[in-house]
């Protein structure tokens, strides 16, 4: 197994690099925290998916437009990239699914 690879629920290696996975559950982690501050549960699960890939969508459009040479590609509350704030949506994006979807 290489530096990339780590193992998966699957028994499969991942080959996401692990330092962008610490990433986007650090954006999780401060997502959590912050929210349950506010209103003492996970409000992302009265969410939609649709909503989700939204707030994905505009942090990926963060990501690319911030990224030139005058921009900063980070968001300002976490410091963390805005790519990964648009991975931890579109996580939460699939959750949702997964969790409303009857089970084969």
């Amino acid at each position: 197994m290489t530096k990339w690879e780590r193992p998966m629920l699957t028994g499969q290696p991942s080959r996401i690099p692990p330092e962008a996975l610490a990433a986007v559950e650090r954006v999780l982690a401060h997502r959590a925290g912050v929210v349950s501050e506010v209103v003492g549960q996970e409000r992302w699960r009265s969410t939609t998916v649709e909503h989700q890939c939204r707030k994905a969508e505009s942090h990926a459009r963060y990501a690319i437009l911030e990224s030139g040479p005058l921009g900063d590609p980070l968001d300002d509350e976490t410091g963390e990239h805005h790519a990964a704030h648009a991975a931890a949506r579109a996580l939460l994006a699939c959750a949702l699914y997964y969790q409303r979807k009857d089970p084969p």
